[in-house]
């Protein structure tokens, strides 16, 4: 194996490493919005910044070393396949770029659910609030956006004598 297979494989590696930490933060952002527990997802956005900022050092990391290989060759990942089979340890090389992508996939795939989830709850969220407030045009709201309607009069009538 010669330096550069040798470098290509230890940043791929780490690339992977940082993809599947980055899939772990994403499954537990998924259960904490599951659970509207907004501690826990408080601690999950952060770590979850802090893991793309370092996927993303690690891709120009790995890019650094392998696009001058692959300039010449359309498509990224047939080029670095092309590149790596030239490596005595191109199939380890393969193998990592494999496993890379199928994490990148699943982290989007779970992204995607995470963005579902916000955006339902969300939703949920502004009827709610409809309803408290009555923007809805049903009745006297029950709050207002001050919080307690006040000693407004009610227009609906209980009883009469």
């Amino acid at each position: 194996m010669n330096v550069t297979g040798q470098r290509l494989a230890e940043a791929l590696a780490d690339e992977v490493a940082s993809m599947e930490l980055l899939a772990e933060i994403l499954q537990r952002e998924n259960l904490a919005l599951i659970d509207r527990d907004s501690e826990v997802l408080q601690q999950v956005t952060a770590d979850k910044n802090h893991a793309l900022k370092v996927q993303s050092q690690k891709n120009a990391l790995r890019r650094s070393i392998s696009d001058p290989l692959t300039a010449d060759i359309e498509g990224e990942q047939q080029a670095l396949e092309v590149v790596f089979q030239q490596f005595s340890n191109g199939d380890e090389l393969i193998a990592l770029l494999r496993r890379f992508k199928d994490i990148a996939a699943e982290c989007q795939q779970v992204n995607r659910s995470n963005g579902r989830l916000i955006a339902r709850q969300q939703q949920h969220t502004q009827e709610a609030l409809a309803v408290l407030q009555r923007t809805d045009g049903s009745a006297d709201p029950t709050y207002s956006q001050r919080g307690p309607a006040g000693n407004t009069p009610s227009k609906r009538i209980l009883g009469t004598a």
